[in-house]
């Protein structure tokens, strides 16, 4: 920032006393083309850090890697650190991990030593500024029996280390049942709609045949249980996620008329609930009709008829809601891509062009009518570079892009401010006052809590202002409009302060990490080493002071030095530049 820049907030001389309280109107400038790297939301990628503490069966060479003293020097050693941080750089804010128990499946206690190593491995999360969504899996193959009595009190041990670390676990994932923890395969416990799978050609399901051939209420009970005994010993500020929308709806259903021997569920802990789609806007299979979901082990509505994914899916998302008026959680990942697919859109360049249109324009879809918060970019590789090859026309506010940039940029919340009026000079005992309209131009709302504070900044005093009736995860796609008055506190200096829009992690541990706060999709107000919006100054004048000092150069220039992103590129346009701000006519 040059220091003309600076020079529109700073006077040589002191600010005059006020008469009366004065409010000033501000128009602020969009920025819809940038990816911002915020917090909880857009694409994610699998984290591998967790593998060495299972016993799934990876090939020799690596099992032996996992257990060589060198692997644990780099991975605690500042490795695994770096390559996160690379990732972080890159934009990329959440991670996506299973916590393998193969081990363990026949024993009812998971060793402390385990779990210390699994508080371990997230630490290095937190220190990466990231957070993770963690799925419990028993097995990365057709699932053998697990005992509920086991998985019910692994639950309860992982929960503790998951309460430990609940600062940087996004979300869970209620794995543990069928193939991956993913739900499916596995008839006695996760059979969905009626719908058998057929088990011929299977050796290792040789000895074992299912305890029914279709679904139960016992199975449905089964599922119930599970997801409660997560929801019950994981704090209220972690979303629970579940793969099929027939199971959500399930549990939804069960929450009120509990099977025997099991409570209800409370609102806090309907409103946790969400989903991870482990079968994201799956087209290939259907490419011959353009689109659609088509894999085997989708579940069916009631008749098994095709149905529209995008109209149900959203019509399900709007009859679930939450109780404060915000969106449910929505993860995804793409289906596997069949390599009958992949030679099939190779040789033929007219069925690739289908697939690449239909794919985009399907995930888009989709993303926006079941207000999608995050993908996994790890998987599946084929429908991402579909993604990439689909390049979309300017619409709207969205400039010509691929479709993966789109998503990158829309998926979850994406807040611009348009115009703010606020109180510009006050004196002690003067209420400050603040009006804003606030766009969403994302596919969400923020899905966890996280306070709104109005910050006043001088560089010497600070005074963060919660505003405790405001919930930011109301401000859904769309326009929302925010009018409040706080008093100013008691003990406030006088002097000239930065105003600005503050929204840090519900955690106070992570209160003082810019990358874990709100970064607003306005060009010129983000303050990257505050981890703050600049709305702009107040004058305050205390007990009637005629004159206050104005801020220093040296505060309002350090207000400029942000946070390493090079996803800006080299000519990018500094993030803090109260030139882009304009006054305007209330």
């Amino acid at each position: 920032m040059g220091f003309a820049t600076v020079a529109l907030l700073w006077a040589v001389m002191a600010c005059a006393g006020p008469d009366a309280p004065r409010t000033q109107s501000f128009a602020y400038t969009p920025d819809f083309t940038s990816v911002l790297a915020n917090p909880e939301r857009g694409y994610f990628e699998n984290f591998t850090g967790l593998d060495y503490l299972h016993g799934q069966d990876f090939d020799d060479d690596y099992a032996e890697w996992l257990t060589d003293p060198e692997y644990d020097s780099w991975r605690f050693g500042g490795g695994y650190l770096e390559a996160l941080r690379e990732l972080r750089r890159d934009g990329v804010t959440m991670l996506d991990a299973p916590v393998h128990l193969n081990e363990y499946i026949d024993s009812r206690e998971l060793p402390q030593s385990w779990l210390s190593e699994l508080s371990r491995a997230l630490g290095v999360v937190r220190e990466a500024g990231m957070k993770i969504v963690l799925r419990m899996v028993y097995s990365d193959a057709w699932t053998p029996l697990v005992v509920e009595e086991n998985y019910l009190r692994h639950i309860e041990q992982i929960g503790e280390v998951v309460t430990e670390n609940a600062d940087i676990v996004a979300a869970l994932c209620a794995g543990i049942l069928g193939p991956w923890g993913e739900w499916h395969n596995d008839d006695d416990h996760v059979m969905v709609a009626g719908v058998s799978h057929e088990r011929e050609d299977r050796p290792e399901y040789k000895d074992h045949e299912p305890t029914t051939a279709i679904d139960s209420p016992a199975q449905g009970a089964q599922r119930y249980r599970l997801v409660k005994q997560l929801l019950e010993h994981t704090p209220d500020t972690v979303p629970v996620l579940i793969r099929y929308t027939e199971n959500l709806m399930e549990i939804a259903a069960l929450a009120n008329d509990p099977p025997p021997g099991s409570g209800g569920l409370t609102q806090v802990q309907l409103d946790r609930l969400g989903q991870h789609d482990d079968s994201f806007a799956s087209y290939v299979r259907s490419h011959t009709r353009g689109g659609g979901w088509d894999d085997p082990f989708r579940p069916y509505w009631d008749d098994h008829k095709e149905y529209d994914p995008v109209e149900d899916v959203a019509a399900f998302s709007a009859r679930m809601g939450t109780s404060f008026g915000g969106d449910s959680p929505q993860y995804g990942e793409t289906a596997w891509y069949p390599e009958d697919d992949r030679d099939l859109g190779m040789t033929d360049p007219s069925l690739n062009t289908r697939l690449v249109d239909a794919g985009a324009q399907l995930a888009l879809s989709e993303a926006a009518a079941r207000n999608l918060t995050a993908i996994n970019r790890s998987w599946e590789a084929r429908h991402l570079e579909l993604w990439r090859e689909a390049m979309l026309p300017a619409s709207g506010d969205d400039p010509a892009e691929s479709a993966y940039g789109r998503l990158d940029r829309k998926l979850g919340y994406r807040l611009r401010l348009d115009h703010a009026e606020f109180t510009t000079t006050a004196e002690r005992g003067d209420a400050f006052s603040l009006k804003m309209t606030v766009f969403n131009d994302g596919y969400a709302g923020i899905v966890r809590a996280r306070p709104v504070f109005v910050v006043f900044d001088d560089g010497v005093n600070r005074y963060d202002v919660e505003l405790t009736d405001i919930d930011a995860r109301t401000w859904l796609s769309g326009e929302s409009r925010i009018d409040v008055s706080v008093a100013l506190p008691a003990d406030m200096a006088a002097g000239e302060y930065v105003v600005a829009l503050w929204l840090p992690d519900y955690y106070e541990g992570l209160r003082g990490l810019p990358e874990y706060s709100v970064r607003f999709a306005n060009r010129g107000i983000w303050c990257g080493t505050k981890g703050y919006n600049y709305l702009g100054t107040v004058e305050y004048f205390g007990d009637g002071e005629s004159v206050v000092e104005p801020l220093s150069r040296e505060f309002v220039a350090a207000l400029g030095d942000n946070l390493d992103n090079p996803r800006e590129g080299d000519d990018f346009e500094p993030a803090f530049d109260p030139a882009l701000i304009t006054e305007t006519t209330p």
